[in-house]
């Protein structure tokens, strides 16, 4: 009558506690993101020039009361120079 007790499930078997915590740490780290890319030193002086450009290309009218740009502020300047006249103009 005893083996009848269960209805046909197995008996509870604790299992290893090290063995679940490895396989908590292998499901974390598989999950996590990697970490962003480091800015190279090349990038960080492109940014800083972009946005030296776009604050020379930004002024304030007082007649409108607000702040516009003059020129294209959103091209890469490193590799666009806006001074020279476009092939697409002509």
């Amino acid at each position: 009558m005893a083996d009848n007790d269960f209805d046909g499930l197995p008996m509870y078997v604790e299992e290893d506690r090290e063995e679940n915590e490895a396989e908590k740490q292998k499901r974390r780290q598989q999950s996590r993101k990697p970490p962003p890319p480091r800015i190279t030193p090349e990038e960080l002086a492109r940014r800083e020039f972009n946005e030296a450009m776009g604050r020379k290309l930004f002024e304030y009218d007082p007649k409108l009361g607000g702040s516009y740009y003059t020129r294209v502020w959103f091209l890469d300047f490193t590799k666009v120079n806006i001074n020279e006249e476009s092939i697409a103009l002509n």
